[in-house]
């Protein structure tokens, strides 16, 4: 929805009140796109365009030569900065700021690295609100990428200034998470899929996630993350649809796509080890000019990065067209 409160708009390319252009033959709606736009406002507001820098004023001129999707934040609210950090409308104070902008410097710096892909962008989060229940976006965030709509506001109680960290490792993930969309949902754009979008953007995103849990945390905290989120006595008890089944399957994949099939890509580093890992996500990313993206695309990429096709075909039997994968753990 477009949400107006207390002064503030916000409205995001789920709320389509641009225009908006849609592939004759595929029928995918085009949702990315550079701009150069003037906004003008009858009295002095601050705005914000996803992929510019925040501005103030009557008549402001935003320009972005990156295609993103489309959010809008603006009204009477105080923009915060920090290094590659931008928060607007909160009312953290400063030191917690700049805990929370080292921390996204360091997830973007690890990000960079073992992808080999620049993370290239500011972090921007924009406190988010409600126009319902007050509960409505309790513990919860989405994102536009680079932007990262969020209860900034609550992390006063997840930050120790004593170790300069954030101390709660859900909210550690969750914004590393919401980071690793730069990749799996802006760069890698399988929006057009049923089901697969999923996996190419939730999926993949949550396993980069935990590997910044891992490698920026510790790796206690990883294996404790993964036994509270992933190696559940739900989880391996259930039955999934393998991967060749995700796109044509009619069960609600919401959850699975964060807490199951993320195994398909420990197990892959479990199998070839951490480097091929990377590299195969990598893969994924700089291949992303393709016209569809199914269940080959995953596939090809893996024999692309040097897999050979008999150690394929172990992982496709134990992974892939497993119901159930959690007792290779």
């Amino acid at each position: 929805v477009i949400a107006i409160k207390n002064n503030i708009l916000r409205a995001t390319v789920q709320s389509v009140f641009i225009p908006e252009l849609v592939d004759r033959v595929t029928k995918k709606h085009i949702t990315s796109y550079t701009y150069d736009i003037i906004v003008n406002c009858s009295r002095t507001e601050t705005v914000y365009l996803n992929g510019s820098t925040p501005q103030t004023g009557k008549s402001l001129h935003f320009v972005n030569n990156s295609p993103l999707d489309f959010l809008i934040y603006a009204g009477k609210y105080k923009v915060q900065h920090q290094n590659n950090l931008y928060l607007l409308n909160s009312n953290l104070d400063k030191k917690y700021v700049e805990v929370l902008a080292r921390t996204t410097e360091q997830i973007s710096q690890f990000y960079s690295k073992n992808m080999g892909i620049a993370y290239d962008a500011n972090v921007v989060f924009p406190q988010i609100f409600s126009i319902g229940p007050k509960n409505q976006y309790a513990k919860w965030a989405f994102t536009v990428t680079p932007t990262i709509v969020m209860d900034v506001n609550e992390l006063n109680t997840k930050i120790d200034l004593k170790t300069g960290t954030i101390t709660d490792p859900n909210t550690f993930r969750i914004i590393a998470h919401e980071m690793a969309h730069k990749y799996f949902m802006q760069q890698l754009n399988a929006i057009g899929t049923r089901n697969l979008w999923r996996f190419y953007h939730e999926t993949l995103a949550e396993y980069l996630a935990f590997k910044a849990v891992e490698n920026l945390l510790s790796e206690t905290i990883y294996k404790e993350q993964l036994t509270k989120y992933k190696f559940t006595e739900k989880n391996k008890n259930a039955s999934f649809p393998t991967f060749d089944e995700i796109e044509n399957s009619e069960k609600n994949l919401a959850n699975a796509s964060y807490n199951y099939y993320p195994l398909y890509l420990i197990g892959f580093e479990k199998m070839f080890g951490i480097d091929n890992t990377f590299k195969l996500l990598r893969r994924l990313v700089l291949d992303k000019n393709q016209f569809t993206f199914d269940t080959e695309y995953f596939k090809t990429r893996i024999l692309k990065i040097g897999i050979t096709q008999q150690d394929f075909e172990k992982y496709k039997v134990t992974f892939l067209n497993s119901t159930n994968c959690n007792n290779q753990f």
